[in-house]
């Protein structure tokens, strides 16, 4: 089984800080048969391009960085990917997460490969049923029909309703958990600073792979990732 975890990166207002995070913890286990890929759109430094290209595990989208060109960046990557990359999966997440590799991997072999998978924190906007942009799974079949219709998909500023409001409008494919039996329990929002508590972290240590937290909170407690990271690692 190949799974690629899709982050979404940015070095503007403090996501720099945010993706460095990502690297220096969760991004820096290796598990075989698993990549890591950053999407940026217009970066400083790097030249911008008419297509979309890849730098090491950096891929570029030619739009600029902004909420409004998420869904584009988010395409343009899964695009490179099917052009460039062998997979069953992607976990695209964003770089406010936290991401157990090993569990993860374990989570996929324990769903098995399988055709029109769209798992994830289960959410709803203007009526529209839809997997939480912080991480959702999505098999390879699912990107390929979302790359193939992306002219005709109409694009709202969130992207993860997009893609939310596509899968379940035209293709008939609600969200589902993204947990499997064993893997129930996947994610955590630590939207606040009272839901900080290593002991929530630690309780059930072999069923989280997924743990959230916006730039709000990661900008007044900077350390969380890594204290995130050093209480699994401990325990594992």
């Amino acid at each position: 089984m190949k799974i690629i975890v899709l982050c979404l990166a940015n070095d503007e207002n403090g996501y720099d800080q945010m993706v460095k995070a990502c690297r220096n913890t969760w991004g820096s286990i290796s598990a075989e048969g698993l990549k890591i890929y950053y999407i940026y759109g217009h970066r400083n430094g790097i030249e911008k391009q008419d297509q979309t290209f890849a730098i090491e595990d950096c891929i570029y989208s030619p739009t600029p960085e902004g909420r409004h060109n998420l869904f584009i960046k988010t395409i343009n990557a899964f695009e490179w990917l099917l052009n460039n990359e062998e997979f069953d999966y992607i976990l695209r997440c964003n770089c406010g997460s936290y991401v157990d590799l090993k569990i993860l991997q374990q989570a996929c072999i324990d769903r098995g490969i399988r055709d029109n998978i769209y798992a994830g924190e289960q959410c709803e906007f203007s009526g529209i049923k839809y997997a939480s942009g912080a991480a959702f799974l999505i098999s390879h079949n699912l990107v390929k029909d979302i790359v193939s219709d992306k002219h005709q998909i109409s694009y709202i500023e969130m992207d993860d309703v997009t893609i939310g409001r596509y899968l379940t409008q035209y293709k008939n494919i609600l969200p589902i958990p993204i947990g499997t039996e064993k893997y129930k329990a996947t994610h955590i929002n630590l939207y606040d600073e009272n839901l900080y508590d290593p002991h929530k972290i630690t309780q059930n240590l072999d069923h989280y792979f997924h743990y959230y937290f916006n730039q709000r909170i990661v900008g007044k407690n900077s350390n969380l990732p890594y204290v995130i990271h050093q209480i699994k690692q401990k325990i594992k």
